[in-house]
């Protein structure tokens, strides 16, 4: 049992102008731009963490091992050329999910 539905009247509007500069994308974060390649392994580790990225940093950034408290546990500076992988002792730690952040 189908029903005829009909509509009696229409009236098509253009929308109001948007005001400003319309937004086309938002900007990287100059860190992120850089370090986007950076390479983190072996996950999980439970000795040695190596960081490697395939070009050279042209920023000098620092490296902090945060717990999931928010505590900082360990900290150090990033190499600029980690196309030879730079290593971080994790031996020391007790088992658990770290966040790397990196900063300049």
């Amino acid at each position: 049992d189908r029903q005829t539905r009909r509509m009696h009247q229409v009236e098509l509007i253009d929308a109001p102008k948007l005001n400003g500069v319309l937004p086309v994308g938002i900007e990287d974060d100059p860190i992120y731009a850089e370090v986007r390649e950076l390479q983190v392994y072996p996950n999980p580790a439970s000795k040695i963490l190596k960081l490697s990225a395939p070009n050279v940093l042209l920023e000098n950034y620092q490296w902090t091992l945060v717990d999931q408290r928010g505590v900082n546990i360990t900290n150090g500076v990033l190499n600029q050329d980690l196309r030879t992988p730079q290593e971080i002792d994790v031996t020391g730690m007790a088992n658990g999910v770290y966040f790397l952040r990196i900063s300049r």
